[in-house]
This record gives structure tokens, sequence and C-alpha cells, in this order.
């Protein structure tokens, strides 16, 4: 059952994912409340989605992978020539533990600050966007034959 908490937070529109963050701890919706969040911030610059992936959800773009979710934390696709950008932000990248040690994943945390100021996340956005067409064009996916 979900708490007031809760359910003030999600029909009231959080101001930050700070606030968001704080009610993790109430329950296993929480979660949803962050996606919906995130959806609801990015939709005026495109037809916005999301999928479950790895533990955490994959943000999509006009069907195009924009931006991971991952322990709460919305990080934005890079390449190398955007890392500076973000960089400039105060942003970092994802990092998980690998079976050896930490692995580098090219996306990268996108601060408060820049989901409560639209002008700013529509540039991230566009750079994330952008940034993930390149990489699709320059890595196309593999296919295999599949045996049924």
């Amino acid at each position: 059952m979900l708490n007031k908490g809760l359910i003030t937070a999600f029909f009231t529109k959080l101001s930050t994912l700070d606030t968001l963050r704080a009610l993790i701890k109430t329950g296993k919706n929480s979660m949803k409340l962050v996606i919906t969040d995130i959806i609801e911030r990015l939709s005026p610059f495109g037809d916005i989605s999301s999928r479950p992936m790895f533990g955490g959800f994959g943000i999509y773009k006009d069907g195009i992978i924009i931006a991971i979710v991952a322990d709460e934390e919305l990080y934005f696709k890079s390449i190398a020539k955007t890392q500076d950008f973000y960089k400039s932000f105060g942003s970092t990248p994802f990092v998980y533990e690998g079976q050896k040690r930490p692995i580098q994943m090219s996306y990268w945390q996108v601060p408060d600050t820049v989901l409560n100021e639209p002008e700013i996340l529509k540039k991230w956005v566009k750079i994330a966007f952008d940034s993930s067409k390149e990489y699709q064009a320059k890595h196309p996916p593999k296919r295999t034959k599949r045996i049924v």
C-alpha cells in the first residue's frame, strides 16, 4: 500500500529527484515514480518511453535509447566528443562493478540543476539523442540467425 508521502509526491509533480529519492525507502513503487517523473520532464522534447533493462530502465526518444536509469539516477548517452560538455556541469559517468574491475559506461549523470531548467535540459536531450544516433551509425547491431 502506498503511503501518503508517495501519493502527494506523485500528484504534485516533484521539483527535484532528490525529494523522490528521499521517498525510495517507503516502497517498491518508488522506481515507477522516478520513471514517471523523468518521462514527464522529457516529453516536451519528443516521444519519450521507457523499458526495463538489467535491473534499471532504458529511456528512449523516438525509439532511440538516449538514457538509462540506475539506482534512481538518470544518465544520458555520451560519445567521446560530448564528454567535456557533461563534465562542465559536474556530471560523472555511470560506473558498475565488473567481475574483475569497475566498468565505465558511455552514460553521464544528469544533475538536478539540469532537470529543473527546461532550456538546458532540451540541449542535453538533443546531445544525448545525437550521440546515440552517431554511436548506432558507427556500431550497427550484430544480427544472428535464430535457431528454432
